[in-house]
Parts: structure tokens; sequence; C-alpha cells
């Protein structure tokens, strides 16, 4: 089952510029890291587990490739890639930096979707 329905993200989409949709599979028998490796040759994959203390299960995986937008800092530097083109800036707050990047990024909070779908409006605690 996929969610949001088509004339739901047509009506969301006057007010955000991100919605999220999800498509729910029952898979017993899988687990995310096994899911994940059937895309991990793909460009930029990456899995994203929202474990507690380490030492927990995950409530929520997050698996993509190719992404839109990636965001590396290291050693003061920071570099924004997207779509292609590389912006290259010294940052000594990379993560005030970060939390502008998403404050462009709004998504709406659905009851049926994980707490994190994405939006800035919704910006990690760190």
């Amino acid at each position: 089952m996929t969610t949001p329905h088509v004339e739901q993200v047509i009506a969301m989409a006057k007010d955000y510029n991100l919605i999220p949709i999800v498509r729910t599979l029952l898979a017993d028998l899988e687990t995310p890291i096994r899911i994940f490796r059937r895309f991990a040759r793909r460009d930029r994959a990456f899995l994203l587990e929202s474990v507690e203390g380490g030492i927990q299960w995950a409530r929520y995986s997050f698996i993509g490739t190719d992404p839109f937008l990636m965001i590396t800092a290291k050693k003061g530097e920071m570099v924004m890639e997207r779509q292609g083109e590389k912006q290259i800036f010294a940052s000594r707050r990379p993560v005030d930096e970060l939390k502008a990047v998403l404050r462009g990024y709004r998504s709406p909070k659905l009851p049926e979707m994980p707490p994190f779908t994405g939006g800035g409006d919704r910006i990690f605690r760190l």
C-alpha cells in the first residue's frame, strides 16, 4: 500500500515542497541490512537506522540511492553538492549550516509516517 494518495499529494503540494510517500511492505523474513545489500552497488546508496544507544533494534530504516543533495564537512571546510554542482566554503559551524539548508524544505507531519521525513520544520537536535 502506498500513502498518501495522489489527490492528497496534490493538495499538500500547495503548502509543502517535500512530501513523503511511503510504500509499506510486509517482510517478516527480511532485515534492513539484507534489503540494503540489494541497493548497495547503486550510486551513493545509504542506510539510515533510528537505533538509540547502539544496542536496540531500529524503529525506522531509511534506504536510498543517488541523493539530490549531499553535504559533507571536515576540518572547517564544507562541501555542498546539488545536482552535480559542488559548492565549497569555509564553515566553523557546519551543524548551523546544515540546519539552514534543511529549513528550505517543508514537509507535512503525517500521523502514519515516521517523525523525520526530511523537512526542515523538524530539524534534529544535536
